[in-house]
């Protein structure tokens, strides 16, 4: 169940996190060109997105074994940390420094998620759950940047996801039936 929900996690996540890493600069100037210097930052953001995604899973996990002091002390320990590194490199790098100040504290907090669960709950998560979705992410991401290499943005984005979801669909992170689920829950809302 725990790698499935890890899996899962990072198949949705995969969507906007390719979306974002292609070119956010096409996105952001969609908003006002003023935006556009922001495009690392929000890359740098969109990684510790997802980094945050799987630790949300982790820090659920600890809570539902009755570690509520453990998830206090990582988010103590991830917020002073976020924090500290905002000081620090906001400065020096600006508004990539401050991201990178996240996603040090969300990996931060993903890491002692699982060394709590690994030493005090003898959890195991499959390593592959966590990397196996990822093969299809980077296959979409050179794909989609490739036409972005020839001023194909939108072209690029759409093919990424294409090769996103056929890829994860081949190399078995997910079934055509988990993405119709996705896809009906996404039409389906209200």
């Amino acid at each position: 169940m725990v790698n499935t929900s890890v899996r899962i996690s990072i198949l949705i996540s995969g969507f906007g996190f390719m979306i974002l890493m292609i070119d956010p600069m096409y996105l952001l100037s969609l908003i006002s060109d003023s935006y556009v210097e922001a495009a690392w930052a929000l890359r740098i953001l969109a990684i510790a997105a997802v980094v945050a995604a799987i630790g949300s899973i982790l820090i659920s996990l600890l809570n539902a074994s009755n570690r509520a002091a453990d998830v206090a002390k990582i988010g103590l320990v991830s917020a002073l940390s976020t924090i500290l590194l905002t000081f620090i490199l906001a400065p020096i790098d600006g508004l990539e420094g401050a991201a990178i100040a996240m996603l040090v504290g969300s990996s931060l907090s993903l890491i002692l998620s699982l060394i709590v669960l690994k030493q005090k709950e003898e959890l195991i998560i499959s390593s592959r759950s966590i990397i196996k979705p990822f093969v299809p992410i980077l296959g979409g991401l050179v794909i989609g940047y490739i036409f972005v290499l020839l001023n194909q943005v939108l072209v690029g984005i759409i093919l990424a996801i294409s090769c996103y979801v056929a890829f994860s669909i081949v190399y078995r992170v997910t079934t055509k039936v988990e993405i119709m689920r996705l896809i009906g829950i996404i039409v389906n809302r209200k």
